[in-house]
C-alpha cells in the first residue's frame, strides 16, 4: 500500500514505542526507601565475584536476577531482619507455591514501566488525543473507549459510505422529502444525460480533456484518501489491540498474583520492603486502554504497580530458591561468637569440595598454584555476603558474627599515568585503614597482595600490616563471646610470600596457618592431583613451572627452570 514519507516515520516511531526487545531490563531502586542499616563493602568485590551467573543459576526472570544482586549489594548486620527473611525461606519451603510470571509476561511489565510520560506520537496520540477539545474524553472510561472504536472501526466505514451517499443522498431526498414517484432507474438516466450535456458544451477538445482529467484527479484523490485512512484505520486498531492485549495480561497476572496473596498467611516481601502494606498489593487493577493512559501520562501512579512487580520478583525468587534448603544449604545463626561454617562450598560450583573454617584466628591460605586457595577464601565470602542479605549460607551448619565492613583487597591493576601497581596498592590499604577506624566489626579479604613490588618490600610491608591491624583489633582472638564497643578485625590472606608462615610462631593468638596441596600422580609423575582439601599449616610447595608442561611450553624451557628454581629454593632464598 501507498504510504506518504511522513505516515511512514511515525509507523516507525510507533514500532520503536511497541517493541519490547529493545526495552531495557528493569533495576530496583530499594535505595530511596530502605530503612536497613547496610555493611560497607569495597567496591572491587563486584569485580571479583559474578553476581549475574549466581543470579541466573537459581531464577529464570530478569526481574529476580536484579532483586538477588541488589540484595547481595546490599548486605545488612542486623540479625533481626535477617531471621525474618529465615522465616519466609522455611515458609516456602514448606508451601509450594504456584508459579505466575512467564518471560512474556516479563516483558508487557518491562514496557509498562518503562513508558516515558512525555513521548510525542501521531498515531498514539491519535488514539490518545491531548487537545482542550478531546479533554471531555478522559472524564469517563466509556467515552474514550467510544472515541477509539470510532476512530479504529467507524472512520473507515464512513469513508466508504460517503461516495455512495453523494449518488443516493439526492435520490433519497427527492423520494422521502419532496414526494417524487422517481424509478431509480430514471434516476440513473438522469445522472447520466446531465454528464453528457456537460459533455457536450464543451467547445473543444481541450476542454474536454481538461474536464476529464479533473474528474480523474478529484477520483484518485479520493482513492488515495480512502485508502490512507483504511490504513490508518487500521494501524489504530492494531496499536489499540496491543495495548488491550498487554493490560489484560498484567491484569490477569496481577489477580492471579492477588488471589495467592490472599490465601497466603505470611507478608513474605516485609523483610526486604517493610513500607509496603498487603492492603496496598490487593488494589485493584483494570486492563483498560483508560488504565494505560493515566499509567502512561502520570508516572507517580505507576508507583504502585512497580512496587506490586518488585514484591512478585521477590515471590519468584524465593519460590525458585527455597527447594535448595532440602540439599546442602542452611539457615545459619547470628550470634556474638566467632564466624565459623561446617562443610561450606562455593556457591557457584555445583560439585565444590567441603571444607569447614572457622575464623577464631586470622588465617593465612598458602599453596601451590591451582590448589584451590583462592576458591576456598572467595566461598567464604560469598557465604558472608549470602549469610548477611538472604540469611542462607552453602554449609551443613554455620554461625556468622555480623560484619558492618566487609574489606577486599585483590590484585590491582595499574593505573596508567596516575600511579605505579605499588603505588595504587598502598592507596588501598590507605584507604581501607580509614575505613577500619570508622568500624567496630571487619573481615577482610586478601587475595595475593602487593604482588607488585620486590618480593622483599612486598612480604616486609604486608607482614607488618598484619601484625599492625592484629594490634589494632581491640577484641582478642581468644575469647568466646564479643563484648559491644570491641572491635574485632578478621583477616583472611591468600599469599606465596613464605615468610608469612612464621606469624603463627610469632602470634599464636592470632594467627593461624592453613593450606592446601597438590599430589603427584601415583601414574604419571608428572601429573599432579589436587584433592581440594583445607589442612593444617603452612605450605611451601610450589609447581607452577612444572604445570607448564600441559601447556606445550618447550620442555627444556621448563627443565632449566625447574633446576633454578631448585637452586634458589636449596640456598633458602625465599620471602
Amino acid at each position: 500500500m501507498l504510504r506518504s514519507k511522513q505516515f511512514r516515520k511515525h509507523l516507525e516511531k510507533t514500532e520503536l514505542f511497541f517493541n519490547q526487545d529493545l526495552i531495557p531490563p528493569y533495576f530496583y531502586e530499594y535505595s530511596e526507601i530502605s530503612p536497613f542499616t547496610n555493611s560497607y563493602i569495597s567496591k572491587s568485590i563486584w569485580e571479583d565475584l559474578s553476581l549475574t551467573s549466581y543470579a541466573s543459576q537459581f531464577t529464570d526472570y530478569e526481574i529476580s536476577h536484579q532483586f538477588i544482586q541488589y540484595v547481595l549489594k546490599h548486605p545488612i548486620y542486623d540479625a533481626s531482619i535477617l531471621q525474618e527473611r529465615q522465616f519466609m525461606w522455611t515458609y516456602f519451603q514448606k508451601h509450594n507455591q504456584s508459579q505466575l510470571l512467564t518471560p512474556e509476561l516479563e516483558k508487557d511489565w518491562y514496557w509498562l514501566l518503562s513508558l516515558e510520560s512525555h513521548t510525542k506520537n501521531y498515531i498514539i496520540d491519535s488514539l490518545f488525543p491531548s487537545s482542550k477539545l478531546f479533554r471531555i474524553l478522559y472524564y469517563h472510561p466509556y467515552l474514550l473507549n467510544a472515541f477509539q472504536i470510532y476512530r479504529s472501526y467507524c472512520s473507515p466505514m464512513v469513508q466508504c459510505i460517503y461516495p455512495i451517499s453523494l449518488i443516493l443522498g439526492p435520490y433519497v431526498y427527492v423520494r422521502t422529502k419532496m414526494k417524487w414517484k422517481l424509478a431509480f432507474t430514471n434516476y440513473l438516466k438522469i445522472i447520466y444525460q446531465t454528464l453528457r450535456w456537460l459533455y457536450c458544451q464543451a467547445k473543444d477538445t481541450t476542454t474536454i480533456l481538461r474536464n476529464i482529467a479533473m474528474l480523474c484527479i478529484y477520483i484518485g484523490i479520493y482513492i488515495y484518501s480512502f485508502f490512507q485512512i483504511i490504513d490508518y484505520s487500521n494501524q489504530l486498531r492494531k496499536y489499540r489491540n496491543i495495548i488491550l492485549k498487554r493490560m489484560q495480561h498484567i491484569q490477569s497476572h496481577i489477580q492471579r498474583f492477588q488471589k495467592q496473596l490472599k490465601e497466603m498467611t505470611v507478608d513474605f516481601w516485609k523483610p526486604y520492603m517493610p513500607h509496603l502494606k498487603r492492603d496496598d498489593l490487593l488494589t485493584e487493577y483494570k486492563g483498560t486502554v483508560y488504565e494505560f493512559y493515566t499509567l502512561w501520562k502520570y508516572p507517580q501512579k505507576r508507583l504502585n504497580l512497580k512496587n506490586m512487580y518488585e514484591v512478585m520478583g521477590i515471590y519468584e525468587t524465593l519460590r525458585q530458591m527455597a527447594p535448595i534448603l532440602h540439599h546442602d544449604w542452611t539457615l545459619p545463626t547470628y550470634d556474638k561468637k566467632h564466624t565459623y561454617l561446617g562443610s561450606m562450598r562455593h556457591p557457584l560450583l555445583p560439585l565444590a569440595v567441603a571444607n569447614p573454617i572457622h575464623l577464631g584466628h586470622h588465617l593465612i591460605v598458602t599453596g601451590p598454584n591451582a590448589a584451590g586457595k583462592t576458591t576456598y577464601v572467595k566461598a567464604l565470602l560469598w557465604n558472608i555476603l549470602l549469610g548477611q542479605s538472604f540469611g542462607i549460607v552453602r554449609a551443613a551448619y554455620g554461625n556468622i558474627h555480623l560484619y558492618d565492613t566487609i574489606l577486599h583487597h585483590d590484585r590491582i591493576k595499574d593505573m596508567i599515568g596516575n600511579y605505579s601497581l605499588f603505588e595504587a596498592e598502598m592507596k588501598k590499604i590507605h584507604e581501607s585503614l580509614a575505613q577500619i577506624d570508622l568500624s567496630n566489626n571487619i573481615i577482610y579479604f586478601m587475595d595475593e597482595p602487593l604482588h607488585s613490588t620486590p618480593p622483599y618490600d612486598g612480604a616486609a610491608m604486608l607482614k607488618a600490616w598484619m601484625l599492625y591491624l592484629a594490634q589494632k583489633n581491640k577484641c582478642p582472638s581468644d575469647i568466646k563471646d564479643i563484648q559491644p564497643n570491641q572491635r574485632e578485625i578478621k583477616m583472611i590472606l591468600t599469599t606465596h610470600y613464605l615468610t608469612l608462615q612464621h606469624l603463627e610462631e610469632e602470634a599464636p593468638k592470632d594467627f593461624k596457618n592453613l593450606s592446601m596441596i597438590a599430589l603427584r600422580s601415583m601414574k604419571d609423575q608428572h601429573q599432579f592431583i589436587f584433592p581440594y582439601k583445607i589442612q593444617k599449616g603452612f605450605s611451601n610447595q610450589t609447581i607452577g613451572i612444572e604445570l607448564l608442561k600441559e601447556r606445550d611450553f618447550p620442555i627444556e624451557l621448563i627443565e632449566t627452570a625447574i633446576k633454578i628454581k631448585n637452586k634458589i629454593y636449596s640456598q633458602q632464598v625465599n620471602v
